[in-house]
């Protein structure tokens, strides 16, 4: 059996308090990757200083440096079109090489040591697997747990996406607009391709005050931004209406659900630059009608699980 390679990407912008992390735990992975590409999205805060240190030390690390477009800078959604714009950049330096799983990992993740030995050893066992990863729970800068996470059996964030190649061709890559994780699972499946998060597998997602707090001050101006990208990306209202409504029922109370549609209708008023839709309008209504039936089949099997207790 020939040896598989796996790719690994971390986009990043900014991140020079905190990419160290990301690093380190690839390195203390017992299955090294083939290629571990660092990709700078345009830093100017000394994040390429640590990228080009780790990549001068070791020769499986690459360092890369994507200036960011203007364009880009002047979007409401800036954050994925530069995620992905550099993993594309790092997948145009592989080039016609071979490589077997392609893992996405964000510069504020750290993995524990077996994470992609683990994964590699599901895809192998598990011919149908597609797309896979494990469970994040977010660490907020003083050490507390903040509430979510991404702890869904049957989706992978896209902090921590692993894609085995002819599951990522089929679905065409990740796409270049807000939601893409989300997009990726639901065409993986559309594909026949199995997701799935391991849950014996637990990273840490080290996340700011700001958007993850639950506190006025600091998850309302989130969730505005968060309802005027809703705009921006052709999110259906309906699906903006039920996502702000469940979010009144979540800290801060009522505020929260608030922000999120206000952002929204600020955006339909003011008609800041859009996305073009990648899929039909049939299609975008199909995709959000599926999350959220996804949403409602998980929330029953819980229930269901602590009546039966």
């Amino acid at each position: 059996m020939k040896k598989q390679r796996l790719l690994v990407v971390t986009p990043a912008r900014n991140e020079a308090h905190q990419i160290k992390g990301a690093i380190e735990s690839v390195l203390s992975q017992t299955l090294r990757p083939w290629r571990y590409y660092l990709v700078s999205d345009g830093s100017d805060d000394g994040t390429d200083e640590i990228m080009r240190s780790y990549a001068n030390k070791y020769d499986f690390i690459y360092y890369l440096r994507r200036e960011k477009p203007t364009e880009e800078m002047l979007r409401v959604e800036r954050v994925t079109p530069g995620q992905i714009g550099s993993l594309n950049y790092a997948l145009d330096d592989v080039g016609s090489q071979a490589w077997d799983y392609l893992a996405v990992l964000d510069a504020d993740i750290e993995l524990p040591s077996n994470w992609y030995e683990k994964l590699v050893h599901e895809f192998n066992d598990n011919p149908n697997l597609g797309l896979a990863g494990g469970f994040l729970k977010s660490i907020l800068p003083d050490g507390a747990q903040a509430p979510g996470g991404f702890m869904n059996p049957d989706a992978v964030g896209g902090p921590v996406q692993m894609f085995r190649r002819q599951c990522f061709e089929q679905i065409g890559g990740l796409k270049t607009y807000g939601h893409a994780d989300c997009v990726a699972v639901i065409q993986a499946r559309e594909k026949c391709w199995g997701v799935r998060s391991l849950p014996q597998l637990v990273g840490i997602h080290h996340v700011p005050f700001d958007g993850y707090a639950p506190t006025i001050r600091y998850k309302v101006p989130a969730l505005y931004n968060l309802g005027q990208m809703d705009y921006v990306m052709y999110v259906p209202f309906w699906f903006v209406l039920i996502q702000s409504t469940v979010r009144c029922f979540s800290r801060p109370w009522l505020v929260a659900g608030v922000a999120r549609f206000s952002g929204y209708l600020s955006a339909v008023l003011t008609r800041p630059e859009r996305t073009p839709p990648q899929e039909s309008w049939w299609g975008r209504q199909k995709m959000y009608v599926e999350t959220i039936t996804r949403k409602l089949s998980r929330m029953a099997k819980i229930v269901l699980q602590r009546n039966s207790h």
